[in-house]
């Protein structure tokens, strides 16, 4: 039974009838020459609870010396490795935080209003009341000092040397190079990138006793961020959302387009883009940027393919979490709803906590070229035997179900046993699927047991016009 083109990527077409391609709680990991199938796809990370901290939502999450510190609703927390917390006091606001360190100190940025900055220590928090501070839109940690952009302009200034609570109103600069404002900063290969609203500069530590950064020469890119928290550090490079819509990595000091036009598709057609999450983490040898607009979507994009994928959580079309942290030799994530931290677990995968979430994947379309065509049979190559002992999972199923307008409309979902617990050789195969002239074949699995599908398989023969 000759193999058939299956799912390597969301890419839902401008023309579904192109591409109506999804893979969502999936993702494709390619395989040496000699292996049975040329790529295989595998179930998204679970959500295993680690433990619940504060009331939430968790707004922000950061490593310092071995210690978690997680704004947790309107208090900030101190975890300890042994589960050990401690409330080291209010953090006003509702919404997500920007939060970095000096070594001593664990700056925690809630907002642009002239009392939105907090310095924690392992034992205490202060708000930042230098009269010489007036407000900040982002923070970034580079050689001992905390950088701050200044909102609605196109100056940046600094703290203190290793002091995030001294602060002088000589201490600034301005990315000259556009007449933009400025949206966010990063470091990279101790370079400080100022992304503005249309264009790019890199700066670096001169040492100059006036000001210590100076604009570095021939670094500039003409190309904006239009969302500050879109901005990560993964793979030894810089991903952001440009100002045009585009998703980019950092080449040296030139932006390389990473988003593919159904991408992009999505970007444009979601007006507003300022409140776009992020986060970026490596697990088995896969570099991820995750980018998720609240409740609307999640596309993560993997290093090591080039290919992005979705993430859903339970009865949602968005991931319920935003922050991340590596902490404790653990992947650790945030629940966007309520304290809880949970730890991104490949031996979890298809489950959030108690809940059961649904793989999907929709294959590249069959086309019969201008002929019809019969499906006689399908055979869906998944790891068989992954039933759990007892329970819903016990004898996990596979949904089949197909389109033959090019995604338009579906068919009645066909289901297929995954095989129980040990029955590895189950298969799961479908008969007399029918006449095409065009078919999307469309798998899901929303039972809590291992993900992996290897290929797809079928009989077809032509029938003329």
């Amino acid at each position: 039974m000759p193999r058939i083109p299956f799912a390597t990527q969301s890419y839902q077409s401008v023309s579904v009838e192109l591409s109506a391609q999804r893979l969502v709680n999936l993702y494709p990991e390619t395989a040496p020459a000699s292996s049975k199938a040329p790529y295989a796809l595998f179930g998204t990370p679970g959500l295993s609870p680690y433990q619940e901290v504060g009331t939430g939502p968790i707004r922000g999450m950061h490593n310092m010396k071995g210690s978690a510190y997680v704004v947790s609703g309107t208090a900030l927390w101190k975890v300890e490795s042994n589960g050990d917390t401690r409330n080291l006091g209010f953090i006003p606001g509702t919404g997500p935080v920007q939060m970095d360190n000096n070594g001593l100190q664990v700056g925690i940025l809630t907002g642009t209003e002239a009392d939105d900055l907090f310095m924690a220590t392992a034992t205490s928090l202060t708000q930042v009341n230098d009269a010489d501070y007036t407000g900040a839109s982002s923070i970034k940690h580079l050689d001992g000092y905390f950088v701050f952009t200044r909102p609605n302009s196109g100056q940046f200034f600094i703290s203190g040397l290793r002091d995030g609570l001294a602060y002088d109103a000589l201490e600034f600069a301005t990315a000259e190079g556009s007449p933009d404002g400025l949206v966010t900063a990063a470091e990279d290969h101790r370079e400080l990138w100022l992304f503005g609203e249309t264009s790019t500069e890199i700066w670096y530590n001169s040492g100059n006793v006036d000001f210590p950064f100076e604009r570095t020469s021939g670094a500039y890119l003409e190309r904006g961020c239009i969302a500050a928290a879109s901005v990560q550090n993964l793979d030894n490079s810089l991903f952001w959302v440009g100002d045009d819509r585009i998703v980019y990595r950092a080449e040296g000091y030139t932006p390389r387009r990473i988003s593919t036009h159904a991408i992009e598709k999505v970007l444009t057609e979601n007006l507003g883009l300022g409140d776009l999450t992020s986060f970026a983490y490596t697990q088995n040898g896969h570099a991820f940027y995750v980018l998720k607009k609240p409740n609307v979507f999640t596309f993560v994009y993997d290093v090591a393919t080039g290919l992005w994928h979705e993430r859903a959580s339970h009865q949602r079309e968005d991931y319920r979490v935003s922050t991340f942290v590596t902490a404790f030799d653990r992947l650790l994530v945030g629940d966007d709803q309520s304290g809880m931290i949970y730890e991104l677990d490949m031996g979890r995968s298809g489950t959030e906590g108690s809940d059961c979430v649904i793989a999907r994947a929709a294959a590249p379309p069959l086309w019969a070229e201008a002929m019809s065509a019969t499906m006689n049979n399908l055979v869906i190559d998944v790891e068989g035997g992954v039933g759990l002992t007892t329970g819903q999972g016990s004898d996990p199923q596979i949904m089949l179900r197909y389109s033959d307008d090019g995604g338009h409309t579906w068919s009645n979902e066909k289901w297929r046993s995954m095989g129980r617990k040990g029955r590895y050789k189950r298969r799961a195969r479908w008969d007399g699927l029918g006449q095409f002239r065009q078919r999307v074949l469309e798998v899901a699995i929303s039972d809590p047991v291992g993900r992996i599908v290897l290929g797809a398989y079928a009989e077809m023969e032509q029938n003329g016009l």
